[in-house]
């Protein structure tokens, strides 16, 4: 790309990549915090080489990660109370996002670009939709199954 001077780059962010905690998934989330500051000092490095930059936050997919999710002791549990609520309003199908990354890798003209699906007024357009199916009983819930494991606890060496 740098010879040719020209190339698209994308790196896909996720929960994490506002920077902020990302729990109950931290492990996950600080990867994802990387990702965008990797991106972001990639940008100025790269900067009027011809080759353009993408950080793409595709928001919540439902994919196995999140319909499938291994849940850690009491504290985990409290934490999903409202898990199927979390799903319904902000879980996404990832064609979705893939379409959306296809139509902004196409139509990009910046050298870097960060596009996230998930804005503050789609949040609260989601709620909406989410208040209206309620309503008119045509909302559903995606399908999950969560997997419950006690808290690690490390034998003791009494020897």
């Amino acid at each position: 790309m740098t010879q040719r001077k020209e190339g698209t780059l994308v790196n896909i962010y996720g929960n994490g990549s506002f920077l902020r905690p990302a729990s109950p998934t931290g492990l996950y989330g600080a990867t994802k915090a990387w990702v965008t500051s990797l991106t972001r000092s990639l940008a100025k490095e790269i900067h009027g080489s011809g080759i353009k930059l993408i950080g793409f936050s595709p928001g919540m997919m439902l994919t196995d990660m999140l319909t499938n999710p291994v849940v850690i002791g009491e504290q985990g549990k409290a934490m999903m109370k409202r898990y199927a609520f979390v799903l319904r309003l902000l879980g996404d199908d990832p064609k979705r996002a893939a379409q959306k990354l296809v139509e902004t890798i196409a139509n990009n003209k910046k050298e870097f670009t960060e596009y996230r699906t998930i804005r503050p007024w789609t949040i609260v357009l989601r709620l909406l939709r989410v208040k209206w199916e309620d309503l008119t009983k045509t909302g559903k819930t995606p399908e999950y199954t969560l997997h419950y494991e006690d808290p690690y606890k490390p034998e003791i060496d009494r020897s």
